[in-house]
């Protein structure tokens, strides 16, 4: 296998580029990211890897983007590096920060550059390349908001300040805000740079700016954010309430709240409230599992009572410690622990 990534590999940079190659590559990387041995296949193809990761940032910022950016063929396999990228975030610890960090931050100030310029100059507003770059841009932003200790590299800082002046700061924003106001949205309302803006950049800005706040480099105070938000987020904060008042009253009256406690210890562990509530399948409402066009992959699991036990101390399965204590937390009301 490792032979046979370096060879497809080798052949990227191959004019014309072979469809199969990236058929190939997304493949092994699909194969890899399912397996329990992700870190080994990190550690022995880092290189090769990272040959990937500046080819891609290579071809998102070419002049010639707009051959390629129709082909379903490149759309998958950039779907793929970032469902790669994402899983390797989340679920691998045994890999290091700065492994991780060398992976995704491996684009340079020139190339974001020329990224941007062709995010401004799109007509499409549901341009598959402005879904493309929101989801690379979330990918960093979940690594820099799950690892607080990184040291920010100069690309961050300078995409950080980019989209907090240039979009958060922007009429544009403003409008999408304001039509988030209203009281019944449809959904065409979410459009790939609709989602760009609201999402993905409020998103970098958070992350970011929890960074930036230790070298005072960020752009505005908080006083200043405050302000420029404030208005539009209450007003939608308030529209919107109504969607809590038309829940069942039976599910609301069901909700129990098992208890607070922080995330950490230190100064940046937030405070949160864990709640338990039994549902059934008749209160579904629609098939879930995410939104597939921005690669949310969410799976339910089923698991009998009698096996959540096991399932707690199963280190195979990808959990939070919060799930653990209330699966445990459930066991012990119940009386099913063993």
């Amino acid at each position: 296998m490792e032979k046979k990534f370096e060879e497809l590999v080798g052949e990227l940079n191959n004019c014309p580029l072979s469809v199969d190659i990236l058929q190939q590559i997304s493949l092994i990387l699909k194969e890899e990211q399912d397996r329990e041995c992700l870190c080994s296949f990190v550690h022995k193809s880092l290189d090769l890897l990272l040959v990937v990761e500046r080819w891609v940032w290579k071809v998102l910022s070419s002049d010639y983007y707009d051959e390629w950016i129709n082909e379903e063929h490149y759309q998958e396999f950039f779907y793929t590096v970032t469902s790669f990228n994402k899983n390797l975030i989340f679920n691998n610890h045994n890999i290091t920060v700065d492994t991780k960090g060398s992976l995704l931050f491996c684009v340079s100030i020139d190339q974001i550059t020329d990224i941007f310029t062709k995010l401004d100059r799109s007509t499409d507003i549901n341009n598959p390349f402005i879904n493309i770059i929101s989801l690379w841009l979330d990918n960093h932003s979940h690594f820099l908001y799950d690892n607080p200790q990184y040291d920010i590299p100069p690309v961050i800082d300078y995409i950080g300040r980019h989209i907090a002046i240039k979009y958060f700061i922007s009429k544009q924003y403003k409008l999408y805000l304001i039509e988030l106001r209203q009281p019944h949205l449809i959904q065409s309302v979410f459009t790939a740079k609709f989602l760009f803006y609201i999402k993905t950049c409020s998103f970098y800005l958070f992350a970011y700016t929890y960074l930036s706040i230790k070298s005072s480099n960020y752009p505005y105070t908080a006083d200043e954010m405050i302000s420029y938000l404030s208005e539009d987020y209450l007003e939608i904060i308030h529209v919107h309430s109504y969607n809590v008042m038309s829940w069942n009253k039976e599910l609301l009256n069901s909700i129990e709240s098992v208890t607070k406690y922080r995330t950490g210890v230190g100064t940046a562990g937030p405070a949160q409230e864990l709640f338990y509530v039994e549902v059934t399948n008749e209160m579904k409402v629609n098939m879930g599992g995410g939104n597939s066009s921005e690669q949310e992959l969410i799976v339910v699991h089923e698991i009998p009572v009698d096996e959540l036990y096991q399932f707690v101390f199963d280190q195979t399965k990808a959990k939070e410690t919060s799930l653990m204590f209330g699966i445990m937390w459930f066991l012990h009301k119940k009386g099913r622990l063993p």
